[in-house]
């Protein structure tokens, strides 16, 4: 009892973390919340002539898992375009500059053919059944 009457004398002061940027003024209570302004690929406007290096300097905030690729990360060999990221430089170089005789013409028009002939051939069988169970429903 002793315990509760003396902790109820005492006040206590909890003093919140807030975290600013100096750069925009944006001001938040957590960290997460101030780790994503800091961290995001388009900078926030600034309204001073600080960085956004310094203010993650001045927080301990690294980088170094968040950079972003730049376009220039991924070239063309051949044709010195840039792209953003490795697949899409693949992907261009597959629909490119490949040496393969087969194109994509090519082979949509040869799929184009083959489903058109089963088409055709399946129409002719469902003709047909058509036409023998017409024949068995008259002759009842």
């Amino acid at each position: 009892m002793n315990n509760l009457v003396i902790l109820k004398k005492y006040t206590i002061i909890l003093y919140i973390m807030s975290y600013l940027c100096d750069r925009c003024y944006y001001k938040t209570r957590y960290k997460s919340h101030f780790h994503s302004h800091l961290t995001r690929k388009r900078t926030c406007i600034a309204k001073n002539d600080i960085s956004i290096s310094e203010v993650r300097e001045k927080y301990g905030i690294k980088l170094d898992k968040y950079e972003y690729k730049s376009k220039t990360d991924f070239k063309c060999n051949t044709c010195d375009k840039y792209f953003t990221t490795f697949s899409n430089l693949k992907k261009h170089k597959l629909s490119v500059h490949t040496n393969n005789s087969i194109t994509l013409e090519y082979l949509y028009a040869n799929t184009m053919k083959e489903h058109e002939e089963l088409y055709k051939t399946t129409m002719k069988e469902h003709e047909e059944l058509y036409k023998n169970m017409r024949d068995e429903i008259y002759t009842l």
